[in-house]
């Protein structure tokens, strides 16, 4: 029932309701043509709902714009975030720690609020800090009886910028190929009139595991494989040469024949300089480090001088450590022994990396060179014992165990010197 005088609920409201439906549909899907027609007279009579449209608008362009600018994460975000969870496992793993010495130097404890939003950040931009490697290209899939139907793949409306492309590709005996061709130009469809991808170079890599991560260097003189870590013996990292495949010469056309001239006797199309294929013996690859679990990225320094990566021993002894190769060297070279240590990218021509010190263990300790060092300094006699002999009946329960305070550390290391500088501790 109606009163006088007083207007239904939503009477007017139900075609200002509707024309926003309309206008927020039709950013994702077009509208049917009499939904189209409705709408623009409304628009055309409604300033409000103008307005909105318009704003609809401002708001999609904006968030467009975004995907040009994707947020730069931290560099060592991933190396402080695996810090936090390679502590909080030698927490559950390990059993007290001496209490701080007096006179030492330590790093004030880490809020439980950083922790927590490390962790969040690392969730919000794991995909920014996966590692930077060529991707692998899945075997193609075994025929069935059974149809199904394939998706129509719609083009992504964003520009993509032409270079160099790289992947690694299984065949059908079990084997693995490293691809490399230059893209020219990109195109929405194969209608756009854009040529196919060409064969570009391959290279057959003598690989008994499958690749976990592939890095080229910045010379692309070569490529480092890092295999799969699921095998008992652990994963190892190869050093494979890649092979420079000249470009196919462009035939030059022939003169035009005189009309008194006879025809021209055909030439054979110019050989094309033999690449790597499935018939040359794949090129040896060179193990730097083997029977280890790789612990985050793996990179080249600018001048491709130097490769860098965190490792641990694949029987899970002991924590990761940082590692550094230099090109020519036969092995490459454990730079920490303190078992916390996490590379986390290259600062220009420095490696930057985390380490967790736990207790009151120095920050550097006693040098082993040219490694970082740090274990705890053997307690002379006349110090207190942490954990006593025999519990005290009339101890408080609260003193029974010292606190074991965990502090994350950033510092630069100079590859060539070994030189390490601290840049910023959690306090």
């Amino acid at each position: 029932m109606t009163l006088p005088f007083r207007r239904r609920h939503n009477d007017a409201e139900a075609s200002h309701d509707r024309a926003r439906a309309l206008m927020a549909n039709g950013f994702t899907t077009p509208n049917e043509p009499a939904d189209v027609t409705w709408l623009d007279a409304h628009l055309a009579g409604c300033a409000d709902c103008a307005a909105d449209l318009a704003a609809y608008s401002a708001d999609r362009e904006l968030l467009r714009a975004l995907r040009n600018h994707p947020p730069e994460p931290p560099r060592d975000l991933w190396a402080r975030t695996a810090a936090r969870i390679e502590q909080e496992h030698a927490r559950r793993d390990r059993g007290p720690f001496p209490l701080r010495a007096a006179g030492s130097w330590r790093v004030g404890r880490v809020p439980v609020g950083v922790v927590s939003g490390l962790l969040v950040v690392a969730v919000v931009l794991g995909v920014s800090l996966a590692p930077r490697s060529v991707p692998l290209v899945p075997s193609p899939p075994i025929a069935t009886d059974t149809a199904v139907g394939t998706p129509v793949v719609e083009p992504t409306p964003i520009v993509v910028a032409a270079g160099n492309l790289a992947w690694i590709q299984s065949g059908p005996d079990g084997s693995f190929e490293f691809r490399r061709v230059h893209v020219d130009a990109v195109c929405p469809d194969a209608r756009s009139g854009c040529a196919t991808l060409g064969s570009g170079s391959t290279t057959r890599l003598a690989l008994t595991q499958p690749p976990q991560a592939v890095v080229e260097s910045p010379s692309g003189a070569e490529i480092v494989v890092v295999t799969s870590a699921a095998s008992v013996g652990g994963a190892e990292i190869l050093v494979v040469p890649v092979p420079t495949v000249p470009p196919s010469p462009t035939p030059t056309p022939s003169p035009a024949a005189s009309p008194t001239s006879a025809p021209p006797t055909p030439t054979a199309s110019p050989t094309e300089t033999p690449g790597p294929s499935g018939s040359v013996e794949p090129p040896a690859g060179h193990s730097i480090v083997s029977g280890v679990v790789i612990v985050g990225d793996t990179a080249y320094s600018p001048d491709g001088q130097w490769l860098a990566f965190s490792a641990r021993p694949a029987d899970g002894s002991a924590g990761p450590d940082l590692y550094l190769w230099h090109v020519g060297d036969d092995l490459a070279t454990q730079v920490s022994g303190n078992h916390r240590t996490f590379f986390a990218g290259w600062l220009g021509d420095q490696v930057l990396a985390n380490v967790v010190l736990v207790g009151d263990v120095p920050l550097f300790g006693p040098p082993i060179p040219p490694a970082i060092d740090a274990t705890p300094e053997p307690r002379s006699s006349n110090e207190p014992s942490a954990t006593p002999s025999a519990p005290d009946p009339s101890a408080s329960p609260e003193a029974s165990a010292p606190i074991v305070e965990a502090h994350p550390v950033a510092f630069t290391l100079d590859p060539a010197t070994r030189d390490v500088t601290v840049v910023g501790a959690e306090d």
